[in-house]
């Protein structure tokens, strides 16, 4: 029977501190200094000071942005899980469609037919207060738009 890895006394565990500590020595070096925390020795000493240092301070938040902005994969990783702009454009397509067809097809109430009216009800006099269904995807389109922009900016 295979041993798991998680038991494996062989294999060494890397944090995130670790990788820190080995890949940007510079910037956690600095850390340690912004937080007047002694230099550290090594590198196996950095990892456990800069453990040290978030175990024992009291914003966690922002020491963890600090690390974030010091981390050597920061580039790969935002830019692999950044949205691509086409994809943000062909799902707002494909909502702008999808709602569209829903608000068409609709009848889950049952008190409209196939041409948008009330059933059973003369809908001449209706056609004028309803709203432009050209107008109505502009607005939906300039809502999503909105929180697509509001998403960007985080």
């Amino acid at each position: 029977m295979r041993t798991p890895e998680r038991t494996n006394a062989k294999k060494q565990r890397i944090t995130l501190l670790g990788v820190v500590a080995n890949e940007s020595t510079a910037g956690a070096r600095k850390l340690l200094k912004k937080y007047n925390e002694p230099d550290a020795l090594n590198h196996k000493d950095l990892e456990f000071k800069l453990s040290k240092l978030y175990s024992k301070t009291d914003d966690k938040i922002t020491l963890e942005k600090e690390i974030a902005e010091i981390h050597p994969h920061k580039e790969f990783i935002l830019h692999n899980l950044a949205p691509t702009p086409e994809i943000k454009e062909v799902e707002v397509e494909n909502t702008i469609t999808k709602m569209a067809n829903d608000s068409q097809v609709s009848n889950a109430c049952g008190c409209s037919n196939a041409s948008g009216g009330i059933s059973g009800v003369d809908n001449t006099n209706l056609r004028s207060t309803r709203p432009n269904n050209d107008l109505m995807i502009l607005g939906i389109i300039a809502i999503i738009s909105i929180f697509a922009l509001a998403y960007r900016k985080q």
